[in-house]
């Protein structure tokens, strides 16, 4: 009997020790984990301020057309002084392979960028880097927010026809939520977060979360617990649905800014020669994709800083600060016999 009690002794005294063991190998492998996360983050800011340092170097051998916030579009484009001013304008360029698009910087436009085969698209002057923003307008500065029936839902008076991925407040210090329906076998909706019954922008009931009309009435609705948000916050973003800067073959983005769009950053199809250096991409994606089966089911949204939809040969993404993206940072889908040859990333934080 004292042999069976000192065995549960020993045994005991063994699993104890064990324990200790465990909990000590435990907490220094948090230790490491957190030294290496530190680590990790510590090199990335450092890359990051160099992204946004970079210097334009790019030299097009062709014509170099200029693009100012305070230029003018009966300019012909082909000085600083003569800078033309809006997108509009710049995409309706007759652009050869060889020529060069030049932003200055500091300067903001809003709208798409839709590239040219074989173009450069760089920046020009000192500052921040252009900055070139898929949202319409600052939704703050811009129409109204007017309380519907329901205490603390606000629905915004300009027409909306593209989808809403999601609304970025003062720059990036909070987000709204999306909600979207799921539609039942009978013809019910629900919210696809709570499954609580969700028929309209009017059964919001949490802080920021929104949601959006786009097939029927084109409005957005918002609940906020803070009041009217045009008084609540000095900038609200609309990421609507759609590519800020369009891809064709053979072209170098560089140095650009691209924010706030609901669908990429930076895509197109199937193409070759894709070149994306020196640039920040953040606030891209969460826009509807495809929407709810009639007969039941859910909607599927999408969203990637730099996308390819098929093969391209020679891609590469080089010294970039990607960031607040709703899917991948840098992805090519559906490309058959890939070549890492073709393929290059480099010095992406």
């Amino acid at each position: 009997m004292k042999q069976f009690i000192l065995y549960l002794s020993l045994l005991s005294l063994l699993m104890t020790a064990c324990a200790e063991q465990s909990v000590l190998n435990g907490q220094i492998e948090q230790e490491s984990t957190s030294q290496r996360l530190k680590e990790i983050d510590r090199k990335a800011e450092k890359m990051k301020r160099k992204v946004l340092r970079s210097k334009s170097e790019v030299e097009p051998e062709g014509t170099i057309y200029y693009v100012s916030a305070d230029g003018d579009d009966g300019n012909d484009g082909l000085s600083p002084k003569s800078a033309i001013r809006t997108l509009d304008r710049m995409n309706a360029l007759e652009l050869q392979p060889s020529d060069g698009v030049m932003f200055r910087r500091g300067d903001v436009w809003r709208g798409r960028i839709y590239t040219k085969p074989g173009v450069t698209y760089s920046a020009y002057g000192r500052g921040e880097k252009p900055r070139i923003y898929g949202s319409p307008y600052d939704a703050a500065q811009v129409g109204e927010w007017v309380e519907t029936a329901t205490k603390n839902v606000y629905v915004y008076s300009e027409d909306l026809p593209d989808d809403v991925g999601t609304l970025v407040f003062n720059a990036g210090e909070q987000v709204a939520r999306k909600i979207t329906q799921r539609i039942h076998p009978d013809g019910s909706t629900t919210n696809l977060f709570t499954g609580e019954p969700f028929n309209s922008g009017e059964d919001l009931n949490v802080d920021l979360d929104f949601f959006h009309d786009y097939q029927g009435s084109h409005r957005l609705y918002l609940y906020s617990s803070q009041g009217n948000p045009k008084e609540r916050f000095s900038s609200i973003e609309l990421l609507t649905h759609g590519t800020v800067v369009q891809t064709t073959d053979n072209v170098h983005i560089d140095n650009l800014c691209v924010m706030y769009g609901g669908s990429h950053g930076i895509g197109g199809s199937t193409t070759k020669g894709l070149t994306v250096t020196n640039c920040v991409i953040g606030w891209i994606g969460g826009s509807i994709l495809s929407p709810a089966p009639k007969t039941g089911g859910r909607p599927s949204r999408y969203g990637n800083g730099v996308e390819i939809y098929g093969g391209c040969g020679k891609y590469i993404v080089d010294n970039c600060y990607i960031y607040q993206i709703y899917d991948a940072g840098i992805t090519n889908q559906n490309q058959e016999n890939i070549s890492d040859a073709s393929r290059s990333m480099h010095n992406v934080a």
